[in-house]
């Protein structure tokens, strides 16, 4: 993932789906936490996923392209499937 703003020629800055990532993380993964999983497929949603030293899991979802993608998760035999909209990022967080 590329954490960046984006300048035009106008020297206005707009902040892309990557650099709200890196807010989700800085939010919910907690210092000594373990990446336990991470996907990076062109044109598909990217994931990571944390342990963090309290055993919360959190993953977080971007998605890059310029139309909307779903994903399903599963944990322990639960599923669900989520909607992710063009340009943007999401963290699920829950305890085993």
């Amino acid at each position: 993932m590329y954490w960046k703003l984006t300048l035009d020629n106008t020297r206005t800055a707009t902040k892309n789906a990557e650099y709200y990532a890196l807010g989700h993380a800085s939010k919910f993964v907690q210092h000594n936490a373990v990446r336990i999983y991470s996907t990076n497929f062109p044109g598909t949603i990217e994931t990571v996923a944390y342990q963090n030293p309290d055993n919360s899991i959190i993953l977080l979802a971007l998605n890059p392209e310029n139309e909307e993608n779903s994903f399903q998760i599963e944990n322990n035999g639960i599923y669900f499937t989520y909607n992710l909209p063009a340009k943007s990022a999401v963290t699920f967080s829950w305890k085993p």
